[in-house]
C-alpha cells in the first residue's frame, strides 16, 4: 500500500514482490529436483533454466546494495523505481525481515557476500 493506514491505496499491480518471486523460485527448484529424480530430463532442464533466470533477475532487480537486502520493486507510471518506505518498517519495529529471511535458508552459501551485507544491515537496526 502506498499509505499503510489506507486500504484504498493498495497497488498490487504496481509491485514486483520479493516474497512471491521467492516462493515461485522454490517451486521451480522443487519441480526441477522432482523431474530429475523421476528421470524426466526435459522438465528438469526447463525448470533448472527457469529457476536460474529467476534467481538472477531477483538479484539484479530486487537487491539493494546500499541497504544490504532485497526489496519489492515498485513500478511507477512513468518509470521503474525502488522505493523503501521507512514508515512501514517501523510499524513492526524491524526492517521487514521477510525481505531477507526468505533467502537465508536456501541461498546463504551461494550468496555469501550479500548474506554478509544483510547481516550488517540487520545489526544497524
Amino acid at each position: 500500500m502506498r499509505n499503510a493506514s489506507d486500504l484504498t491505496t493498495l497497488c498490487t499491480t504496481s509491485i514486483i514482490p520479493l516474497d512471491l518471486n521467492a516462493f515461485i523460485l522454490k517451486m521451480e527448484l522443487d519441480t526441477s529436483y522432482l523431474a530429475n529424480v523421476s528421470l524426466d530430463k526435459i522438465i528438469d532442464e526447463r525448470f533448472a533454466k527457469t529457476s536460474k533466470s529467476r534467481q538472477t533477475a531477483i538479484n539484479v532487480v530486487l537487491w539493494n546494495e546500499e541497504m544490504g537486502q532485497w526489496l519489492d520493486y515498485w513500478i511507477d507510471a512513468n518509470s521503474l523505481a525502488r522505493v523503501y518506505l521507512p514508515q512501514t518498517s517501523s510499524l513492526c519495529g524491524f526492517n521487514h525481515l521477510t525481505q531477507t529471511m526468505i533467502w537465508w535458508r536456501k541461498f546463504l552459501k551461494a550468496l555469501r557476500v550479500q548474506a554478509f551485507s544483510v547481516m550488517q544491515g540487520l545489526q544497524l537496526l
